[in-house]
Protein backbone atom coordinates (compact mmCIF):
# COMPACT_ATOMS: atom_id res chain seq x y z
CA UNK A 1 0.00 0.00 0.00
CA UNK A 2 1.71 3.21 -1.48
CA UNK A 3 1.81 6.40 1.44
CA UNK A 4 -0.80 8.38 -0.67
CA UNK A 5 -3.77 5.05 0.23
CA UNK A 6 -2.80 4.57 3.51
CA UNK A 7 -3.22 8.85 4.28
CA UNK A 8 -6.63 8.67 2.55
CA UNK A 9 -7.77 5.31 4.86
CA UNK A 10 -6.13 7.48 7.58
CA UNK A 11 -8.26 10.20 6.89
CA UNK A 12 -11.30 8.53 6.19
CA UNK A 13 -11.06 7.32 9.89
CA UNK A 14 -10.62 10.50 11.05
CA UNK A 15 -13.45 11.74 9.62
CA UNK A 16 -16.04 9.03 10.40
CA UNK A 17 -14.47 9.33 14.77
CA UNK A 18 -15.24 12.80 13.98
CA UNK A 19 -18.75 12.22 12.86
CA UNK A 20 -19.26 9.62 15.43
CA UNK A 21 -18.49 12.07 18.46
CA UNK A 22 -21.73 13.54 18.98
CA UNK A 23 -23.61 10.21 19.03
CA UNK A 24 -22.55 7.72 22.05
CA UNK A 25 -18.38 7.42 22.32
CA UNK A 26 -18.14 4.08 20.82
CA UNK A 27 -14.71 3.99 21.59
CA UNK A 28 -15.27 3.81 25.25
CA UNK A 29 -17.67 1.28 25.02
CA UNK A 30 -16.49 -2.42 25.83
CA UNK A 31 -16.19 -4.61 23.35
CA UNK A 32 -19.24 -6.79 22.91
CA UNK A 33 -19.50 -10.02 21.31
CA UNK A 34 -23.63 -10.62 20.72
CA UNK A 35 -26.19 -7.91 19.04
CA UNK A 36 -25.94 -4.52 20.02
CA UNK A 37 -27.94 -4.64 23.10
CA UNK A 38 -25.98 -6.55 24.53
CA UNK A 39 -26.18 -5.92 28.12
CA UNK A 40 -29.49 -7.03 27.96
CA UNK A 41 -28.30 -11.02 27.63
CA UNK A 42 -30.90 -13.72 26.78
CA UNK A 43 -30.60 -16.98 26.70
CA UNK A 44 -30.23 -17.04 22.58
CA UNK A 45 -27.44 -14.37 23.09
CA UNK A 46 -25.36 -16.57 25.79
CA UNK A 47 -25.07 -19.64 23.51
CA UNK A 48 -23.53 -17.46 20.75
CA UNK A 49 -20.56 -15.82 23.35
CA UNK A 50 -17.25 -17.53 24.07
CA UNK A 51 -17.06 -19.63 27.13
CA UNK A 52 -15.27 -16.80 29.23
CA UNK A 53 -18.02 -14.24 28.15
CA UNK A 54 -20.71 -17.24 29.30
CA UNK A 55 -19.32 -17.60 32.53
CA UNK A 56 -18.71 -13.92 32.88
CA UNK A 57 -22.27 -12.82 32.28
CA UNK A 58 -23.98 -15.68 34.32
CA UNK A 59 -21.89 -14.22 37.43
CA UNK A 60 -23.15 -11.09 36.56
CA UNK A 61 -26.79 -12.36 36.22
CA UNK A 62 -26.24 -14.48 39.21
CA UNK A 63 -25.29 -11.50 41.13
CA UNK A 64 -28.31 -8.93 39.72
CA UNK A 65 -30.69 -11.50 40.75
CA UNK A 66 -29.29 -11.21 44.60
CA UNK A 67 -29.80 -8.14 44.95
Amino acid sequence: MSKKEKAKKRKKRLEARRQNAGTENKANLPLHPGPKSSYHVGKADLSRMSPLWQEFYRRVIKQVKEM
